[in-house]
């Protein structure tokens, strides 16, 4: 009798957690961002723009810069990587060449002592986190002084990192209609709203790559073979009507 009680309790705690966290889930409003691997040219940008700005935190390590070229599509005219492309845009540093993975160069005994925790690594970030989140995630940094590096973000409170985009995105508030909160923007960046939303598209969607780089093909494979399933069940139910059509 007791063990059952114990069970109950469980079940009941897990079904109130789970309706706690659901609703925690759902009063988060995520901005839908449209992936779209076709587009090199946009991969190309993100990768720039995470390289340059990202990098020095944030790692890919189950991606190698040459596998990276190769799908992203920079390459020479004979298909060969272009190494001067990736030495300029990309490596920053003489001991890191293209077959390696792609590491972040902070140290953790630095990354302890000025976040407080390790800066994640982001090769799978919108696997577990979505594309959306990480969209919403660019655009949801707003001023905070009683934070360390003066910023905090709406959808992921106490967040210990700077806004690394803040010179061309600009600073917002947090103001609040009611009971909603939402972001204001006081002191615009160098780029215009239009523009630094093309900046994280680009990001996020270079982020999604590579959480996913087969994501284009699995999906064609999956019509295919849909389309043979189809013809196999059509061919199935005209092979059965023929076999039992003298079968009464």
């Amino acid at each position: 009798m007791k063990i059952r009680l114990i069970y109950i309790n469980i079940i009941l705690f897990l079904f109130f957690m789970s309706n706690v966290l659901f609703a925690s889930e759902k009063s988060i409003h995520l901005d839908k961002f449209v992936i779209n691997h076709k587009d090199k040219a946009s991969l190309q940008r993100g990768a720039e723009v995470f390289m340059r700005n990202c990098l020095g935190c944030h790692g890919l390590k189950y991606v190698m810069y040459k596998g990276l070229a190769e799908g992203l599509g920079i390459v020479l005219s004979d298909n060969v990587v272009d190494k001067d492309y990736i030495k300029n845009n990309w490596i920053f540093n003489d001991d890191v060449n293209i077959n390696d993975h792609i590491f972040s160069p902070i140290s953790q005994k630095d990354a302890i002592n000025w976040f407080g925790i390790l800066p994640p690594d982001l090769s799978l970030v919108t696997r577990y986190r979505s594309s959306d989140w990480v969209y919403t995630y660019l655009k949801s940094f707003y001023e905070d002084t009683n934070k360390i590096w003066g910023v905090n973000n709406l959808i992921f409170p106490d967040v210990a990192m700077p806004h690394i985009l803040n010179n061309i995105q600009g600073n917002q508030i947090l103001s609040k209609n009611g009971e909603k909160p939402f972001l204001k923007l006081v002191k615009k960046g160098s780029l215009s709203d239009k523009d630094y939303d093309i900046v994280i598209s680009d990001i996020v969607n270079f982020l999604s790559y590579v959480g996913d780089p087969v994501k284009e093909k699995r999906e064609l494979i999956g019509i295919y073979v849909l389309l043979f399933l189809l013809c196999f069940a059509i061919l199935s139910y005209f092979l059965k009507k023929e076999f039992w059509k003298n079968i009464k």
